[in-house]
Order: structure tokens, then C-alpha cells, then sequence
């Protein structure tokens, strides 16, 4: 475990006042802090004056309908309130991605799929062409992708009438603001899983960086990728990452806890040789490993607008990813969350209380992605602006990565309560933080 960055818990009394705060403020403070010895990464020039207002999508007409934003019924996630059990993670309850004038035909049958064969599935078994039923041990590619069709969406919705702290309701959402922009990409259908995050390590073993400058979104802004100031695009990896404390596969760094030294919390899923964990989605890396995975697997870490766009269903606005027209109420069927995998477990059974990916089907996102919501949160490209509210452009295929040393999370996790499910709600962590409760899929160029 030397060496290893893991979070920081609050003790009980004061995740009780955070949480109480919250009610009142609109939001809550989950940070999560990294080890004694984390880094700022370099910003590569990117000063804070060097930001300058995103030109206002063209197809955003009625942005400016309702705007006021900001009181979201989305809570950050606080964990199960204990000093042994909560991850502290920098969430706000209210701004989370929105939308409408999304193009395609929107459901999961009709969009374009990869054959799923990258790098970190091509040897083939568990954990690589098992994936796609109940139990998680199916015969489809754990890399299956699928195409999100581009559009503009709202990222600050409120969905809820009843005020903040109330459950999100099907009435759909109001008080939409902060439009954004998104070019078509494929999704992966998965979290990344223990099977695939093992070939990456076999490549880490044998030498393997990302090249200098990979990992753009070619896709976005005529192949410069996404911007994040006025003349500025994302500048892929950097050489500088390419250390042991940033970037380091190891078993000792991917068995982390989240209470130091205390095994009953031994909720990571890597096992130094492949097993029985192969289906379960890959945690405790870091926000460089993540990325350099999604590098080397031939695509990139989703920015913060192109994941909330798909958990948010583009238009559709929806309060939780799956949103099938009946009711949303979150359940076992469609989130793994509150501790109710495996059932009855609580969360203290000897194994990690992860589930295969795929395993709650039922929650599938409007173009087929699974485990938007709940398992785990998920790392992407984003830098977490300590501003509150977040997004104050419209924006056009666009990044944040001026912000700050901590990265935006999405999703919720499996002890997360069905408020922090829903689409809107954003956590964040320290780019070389390893923590159970994270993990991460990628996005790629369409082909």
C-alpha cells in the first residue's frame, strides 16, 4: 500500500453537518482528499485569464427560457454516514446535465455499434467476451460501444417542483440553464472491467505510456479536440504524468481501502491473478491510470458534458438514466446502490459489494449504456471548478480543465442513496486519489 493515495473519511458528526448544510446551500461537500504528497498536475499554460465566454450553440433557442437553475434535487454522496464508511468526494446536489436539440433516432436498437474488438478484449474470456446477462457472465464483448448522438442539452435542470431535498418526480425537469454542445461519440456499454484492466497492466509491465498529446476528442472542433478557453484545446497526456505516483498499476496500489489499515472495508476488485473478479468493474486507480487505459484501448476518458448527456438522455431530461416512462423509482433492477448487492449483504459479506457490470439491466441509458447510475462513480476528462454554480458558459464541444487539481465524477456508487442517482449529481477527487468507489468507462471516436 505504500505510496498510495487513498480518501480521507470524515468522522460521523461532521458528514451530519455537511449533510444538514446541504439542505440549505443547494449542494454538498464530499472532497475527497488525495495523500500528503499529491501533485498538482501542470495546466499547460492555462492560465485562469485565459478563459473567455463559449460562443452560445445556435440550436439552443430556448436557453434562455427558465434559466434559473441551480436548486436540483440531486444529493452528493456522503456514503452510509460514518466514520468507516463514507468517502469523502466533492458533490453538489444541484448541476447536472440537461438537454434538448440532440439529432438521431435515440434508442439503443437503432444507433451504431463498434465490434468491440480493442486491445483490452482481443485475448478473449472472463472479463472480456463475458459480459451481457444477469449474473454478468454472458457472451457479448465487455467492449461493446455504442454511438451517442450529438446534440445540445441543458447541464443545470431541476427536477423537482417541491423544493430542494425532495425526490426527483416524472413530471420532468424545469428551471433548465447552462446549455452545452456535444459532438456524436461512441460510449462504452461498460465500466471498465477487472478482465480488460488486466491486459492493460500486462502492457504497463512491459513499458507501455500513452504518446505524448494522445487522448483527444479528434472528433470535436475540426480534429483539435475540445476546448477550454477561447483559443485553447485539451492537450492529451503529458509526458510529465509518467510517474510512480501518478501512474502505477501496481497490486499493492489497486488493493486500496478506504480506511486505512481497516480490512473489512476491502472492497477493491483486482486480484493479482485472474479469478473470480474478472466481470467486476476495475476501481481504485487513478484518474492518469483511468485515462492512459483509455489511451492504449484506442479511445479517451468522456468529458464531464458527453457522460452527462448520455445519463441525462440528451432531451429527454431524464431524472435518472433509465427513465422508461413508467416509474423511476430507482430499484434493484436497475442500480446497484444502498448497499443491496449482493442482496442482504450491507455491505460487509468478505467481498466487495460490486456487481458484475451489466448486472442491472433494467437501468439501461437511453442508447444502451449500463451503470450510469449507481455501482460506482466514474472518472472523466473534467477538472471540478470550486465555483459554485459550476457552469457559468454555454459552451460548444468544450472541457474544463482550468479549474482545479480535482476531477468531476459521475454516477453515484453502491452505497449511495437513490437521491445521489439521479443524472444531475457531480462528485469529485484529486487526479491520483485510489479509492473503491471509482471506477470509469471510455469514450471513442466515431468510426
Amino acid at each position: 500500500m505504500a505510496g498510495a493515495a487513498v480518501s480521507t473519511l470524515a468522522p460521523l458528526a461532521a458528514l451530519a453537518a455537511i449533510a444538514g448544510c446541504a439542505d440549505l446551500l443547494g449542494f454538498q461537500d464530499l472532497h475527497t482528499e488525495a495523500a500528503p504528497d499529491a501533485e498538482k498536475r501542470p495546466l499547460h499554460d492555462a492560465s485562469p485569464e485565459a478563459r473567455a465566454d463559449s460562443t452560445v450553440p445556435t440550436d439552443a433557442s430556448d436557453a434562455t427560457t427558465d434559466t434559473r437553475g441551480g436548486s436540483a434535487t440531486g444529493h452528493g454522496d456522503a456514503g452510509r454516514g460514518d466514520a468507516g464508511r463514507g468517502d469523502a468526494g466533492h458533490g453538489d446536489a444541484g448541476h447536472g446535465d440537461a438537454g434538448h436539440g440532440d439529432t438521431g433516432s435515440g434508442d439503443a436498437t437503432s444507433v451504431n455499434w463498434a465490434d468491440g474488438s480493442f486491445a483490452s478484449c482481443a485475448p478473449g474470456g472472463p472479463g472480456m467476451t463475458t459480459c451481457g446477462n444477469d449474473s454478468g457472465f454472458g457472451d457479448m464483448s465487455c467492449c461493446a460501444t455504442l454511438a451517442v448522438p450529438g446534440g445540445t442539452f441543458y447541464r443545470t435542470y431541476d427536477l423537482t417542483d417541491a423544493g430542494l431535498g425532495a425526490a426527483p418526480v416524472d413530471s420532468g425537469p424545469t428551471r433548465k440553464a447552462d446549455p452545452a454542445t456535444v459532438a456524436t461519440v461512441w460510449l462504452d456499454k461498460y465500466l471498465v472491467t477487472v478482465g480488460r484492466f488486466r491486459q492493460f497492466v500486462t502492457a504497463w509491465n512491459s513499458g507501455y505510456v500513452p504518446a505524448n498529446g494522445s487522448g483527444k476528442h479528434t472528433q470535436a472542433n475540426d480534429g483539435m479536440g475540445l476546448m477550454y478557453s477561447s483559443i485553447q484545446y485539451e492537450f492529451g497526456w503529458e509526458p510529465n504524468w509518467n510517474i510512480p505516483s501518478y501512474y502505477a498499476p501496481t497490486t499493492a496500489n489497486l488493493e486500496c481501502l478506504p480506511v486505512p489499515g481497516d480490512t473489512q472495508y476491502a472492497w477493491w476488485t483486482w486480484t493479482p491473478e485472474a479469478g473470480a473478479q474478472e466481470n467486476l468493474p476495475i476501481n481504485c486507480a487513478t484518474w492518469y491510470e483511468a485515462y492512459a487505459f483509455c489511451i492504449w484501448d484506442g479511445g479517451f476518458l468522456p468529458s464531464e458534458a458527453e457522460w452527462g448527456y448520455a445519463a441525462s438522455g440528451g432531451t429527454e431530461q431524464r431524472p435518472y438514466p433509465w427513465a422508461d416512462g413508467g416509474s423511476d423509482t430507482p430499484d434493484s433492477t436497475r442500480a446497484v446502490y444502498s448497499c443491496n448487492y449482493p442482496p442482504g449483504s450491507n455491505c460487509f459479506q468478505g467481498v466487495p459489494p460490486i456487481a458484475p457490470v451489466g448486472y442491472a439491466k433494467g437501468g439501461a441509458a437511453r442508447w444502451g449504456q449500463l451503470d450510469m447510475a449507481g455501482e460506482l462513480f466514474e472518472w472523466t476528462l473534467d477538472e471540478y471548478s470550486p465555483a459554485y454554480p459550476t457552469y457559468a458558459d454555454a459552451c460548444v464541444n468544450c472541457v474544463d480543465l482550468l479549474s482545479s487539481i480535482d476531477h468531476v465524477v459521475r454516477g453515484g456508487e453502491f452505497e449511495s442513496t437513490p437521491e445521489a442517482l439521479v443524472a444531475s449529481v457531480r462528485a469529485s477527487e484529486p487526479l491520483n486519489t485510489r479509492t473503491p468507489r471509482v471506477g470509469f468507462r471510455c469514450a471513442r471516436t466515431p468510426q
